[in-house]
């Protein structure tokens, strides 16, 4: 179970940020741009809704720079 199934979202998104720097360090755009999806639905969550769009806006932008159509349309 993850935490944002347990709706603990502070901790969710602090996680989600630790994940999105991690996957940028190593250069996994994928890893990246999934982590930064889930990193908007949690800051939606907690109605921080500029910070969700950004961070949406940085996945879909991911997607599309690596061709992931899938990806693109699940936001």
């Amino acid at each position: 179970m993850s935490l944002q199934d347990l709706r603990q979202w502070d901790d969710a998104i602090t996680a989600l940020q630790d994940a999105v720097a991690i996957y940028r360090e190593a250069d996994d755009r994928h890893g990246e741009a999934s982590a930064l999806n889930s990193l908007g639905v949690a800051l939606r969550e907690v109605r921080q809704f500029n910070a969700a769009i950004s961070a949406c806006q940085d996945a879909v932008a991911i997607y599309r720079e690596t061709g992931d159509r899938h990806g693109e349309a699940r936001r």
